[in-house]
């Protein structure tokens, strides 16, 4: 069992944060404190919840080394300036901050699986979507960048992240409608806007 009084004297460096059942524990001080509370928290799951703590999806990680992922962002400590409110890396750095990014990989990874592009990231058509009118397949599309730019929002890299994913949903809804109306896709791609496809000018 956890005590108490191992986190009293940690209270300034200890930071647990949760969600569903993701949930993710900052530590400012050394690797072997971060293993002694991992020890803990493991003994208590397992004593008093009798819960296993999963070893493959349990790691302890330096964030002003690595990226991490949490809640579907990556997640890394970065130096900044106070000259410059974007981080950056130099003699100069007088702090240290949290900066969340949008995982490209894992977006990139899901639109195809999706089929909305190849694996090296080219948009293609989709097919199941040509059955329906054209205003359901871009009403489809505008949900698909919705969801995306909702919840991304945050994100330090969101602006860049979000034309990459905007052109691969824009390139696919005009094949997808090439496809549907038997056309070149440059014949489809000035309607898009006249039939709302959400693109934002970053």
């Amino acid at each position: 069992m956890v005590s108490k009084d191992l986190f009293e004297p940690l209270y300034k460096k200890v930071l647990f944060t949760r969600y569903d059942d993701d949930w993710m524990l900052g530590v400012v001080g050394s690797r072997s404190l971060a293993v002694y509370i991992e020890g803990n928290i493991e003994n208590f799951l397992a004593e008093n919840l009798k819960l296993t703590l999963s070893r493959e999806k349990t790691k302890i990680m330096c964030a002003f080394k690595e990226k991490f992922k949490y809640l579907s962002y990556y997640i890394k400590c970065e130096g900044y300036s106070r000259n410059s409110s974007n981080a950056i890396l130099s003699k100069r750095i007088v702090g240290w901050q949290p900066r969340i990014f949008v995982p490209m990989d894992s977006i990139m990874q899901r639109l195809s699986d999706q089929n909305f592009c190849t694996k090296l990231g080219r948009a293609q058509r989709k097919k199941e979507w040509t059955l329906y009118p054209d205003n359901i397949i871009v009403g489809k599309y505008n949900h698909i960048l919705r969801g995306i730019r909702n919840y991304y929002a945050p994100a330090d890299n969101f602006a860049t992240s979000m034309n990459r994913i905007q052109f691969i949903i824009k390139y696919s809804c005009a094949h997808t409608l090439a496809n549907k109306h038997r056309t070149r896709i440059s014949k489809q791609l000035p309607r898009l806007s006249e039939l709302g496809l959400d693109i934002k000018r970053g």
